[in-house]
């Protein structure tokens, strides 16, 4: 490293302030620090005084750096006050500013678009506040949260949001969605009237039993979520329920979320918008199955999709739904819930139902055969059959038994004549040769049309067969190849890879 020998050559007058930074570079710099190289005991009255230059040029050059800075942002503020008044977008029309402003709006979801026109538009003058405002498309969906990290929000939080809901009240006549959290007694007392609501959220961290009343003043509502998720029975204690539901005459779409609540509570809930309802989407806890045999059934005539999880399954023995065309079960547990084709046994019994469509997803217990053929047996008119077992469970869903009756024989019809959508997903654990067997045979008789039994068997549309280890997973139409990984070694010495009598095409 060069650096002055002597005391002496400090002394001169640095007449620029680069040559000082030029020199001061010599005793220190930021390699050096990152070498960890310590200063010179020779060096160090040197730095002393580099130091103290160093200071005067500071105290010198920083008055005349904030002055020159604060001169900068005035002339570049300038530089965009002239720049903006000559936009020709502040020679739009007031109608023409709106559409624009609206345009802007369209690329945020609905829940964001008021907060996204306040951050923007609305900040930059006067005039353009008032053409948003008086824009009724940018308005639509308006949040109202509490600030959640307030000490006090637990105590007040209900009181917080009443006197929102209060201010925005006068405009409740033009509400098309809404979405409340929390149980306040608050808004039913407000006998709100919503005739144009379609859409209504309702997440329910308590019970309370006035929560839905809100509900009655909304005639046209068609869609409706409640989510309760308070445990009522967490050291055994009765019941609390579910929140009593308004008569919803127009309600078409309903969906119920309570893990902690049986479906013996649900039930009432379901009877307010019986006539209309059209989807239900239920998830319910344990509860007893037997509700008892005066419980009347509830008729649902226009509801064509159901979608339950977990034990929502028991509430088919209670309904009747003549139209119903898709049905899905989910998460369900025998050991937990009961077997869900016992359930829908009782509603086949109870009167014809046209099925299409039936899902049995993700079922983490075997279901006893014969219970399953007598439902599978009622279900000819079924073109879409879904069953997909746990990969880590050990249960067996499809049978040989019930495989067998949907290959059929030459005078014996197979079960399911007009399916055209097959997907079936096995767990590791319930497949064995015989299954293995039987599936080949299943997809065999069903790629091309054929006549058994009397009647006229649809080929398979679409097939989707996955999890037997040793075969391929079939996937699409026309029974596209995909092997997974434990079908390696499968080839012309073990099965299809050469066989000319591979039914899969």
């Amino acid at each position: 490293m060069s650096t002055p020998k002597t005391v002496d050559a400090c002394y001169h007058r640095i007449e620029r302030p680069d040559a000082l930074l030029r020199d001061a570079a010599l005793i220190a710099n930021r390699q050096m620090l990152r070498d960890n190289q310590a200063l010179p005991v020779e060096d160090e009255s040197c730095a002393e005084l580099y130091l103290n230059s160093l200071q005067l040029e500071i105290d010198h050059v920083a008055p005349e750096a904030y002055r020159l800075s604060a001169l900068l942002a005035e002339l570049v503020e300038q530089h965009r006050f002239i720049l903006s008044s000559k936009a020709p977008i502040r020679k739009l029309p007031a109608e023409v500013l709106s559409e624009v402003f609206i345009a802007l709006a369209s690329d945020h979801a609905p829940e964001k678009r008021a907060p996204a026109i306040i951050r923007t538009v609305a900040g930059v003058c006067a005039s353009w506040r008032t053409i948003a405002w008086g824009t009724p498309t940018l308005w639509t969906c308006i949040a109202v949260d509490c600030e959640k990290s307030q000490p006090w929000d637990a105590l007040l939080d209900d009181q917080i949001r009443a006197r929102s809901l209060a201010r925005l009240a006068p405009y409740a006549s033009r509400w098309w969605n809404i979405e409340l959290v929390g149980a306040c007694d608050a808004f039913a007392q407000m006998s709100l009237v919503f005739p144009h609501l379609f859409r209504a959220t309702i997440r329910l961290p308590s019970y309370d039993p006035h929560a839905l009343e809100i509900l009655g003043g909304a005639p046209a509502l068609r869609s409706l979520f409640v989510e309760a998720t308070y445990i009522w029975d967490l050291f055994g204690h009765p019941a609390l329920g579910f929140p009593p539901l308004p008569p919803l005459d127009a309600l078409t779409d309903l969906r119920i979320d309570a893990i902690s609540l049986s479906v013996e509570v649900l039930l009432d809930a379901l009877a307010q918008c019986a006539t209309s309802l059209e989807c239900l989407f239920l998830l319910a806890g344990e509860g007893s199955t037997a509700f008892g045999s005066a419980r009347q059934r509830i008729i649902l005539p226009n509801l064509h999709t159901a979608d339950l999880l977990y034990n929502a399954h028991q509430i088919l023995p209670y309904i009747d739904a003549p139209a119903l065309q898709n049905l899905v079960f989910r998460g369900t547990h025998m050991m937990d819930t009961g077997d869900p084709c016992m359930s829908l046994l009782q509603l086949l019994e109870h009167g014809p139902i046209s099925l299409l469509s039936l899902e049995l997803d993700e079922i983490r217990s075997t279901i006893e055969p014969s219970a399953m053929l007598q439902c599978f047996t009622r279900l000819n008119g079924l073109s879409e059959l879904t069953v997909r077992e746990s990969r880590n469970a050990f249960a067996v869903v499809l049978s040989h038994t019930v495989l067998d009756s949907m290959v059929g024989a030459p005078d014996v019809a197979p079960l399911f004549p007009h399916l055209e959508f097959l997907t079936m997903q096995f767990s590791h654990y319930s497949v064995d040769e015989a299954t293995r067997n039987v599936v080949d045979r299943l997809v065999a008789s069903r790629t091309t049309s054929r006549m058994c039994g009397g009647l006229a068997i649809e080929a398979l549309s679409h097939c989707d067969i996955q999890g037997i280890p040793g075969r391929p997973s079939v996937q699409s139409t026309r029974l596209r190849w995909e092997v997974d990984s434990s079908t390696a070694g499968w080839g012309p010495d073990g099965g299809w890879g050469s066989d000319q009598s591979n039914p899969w095409g």
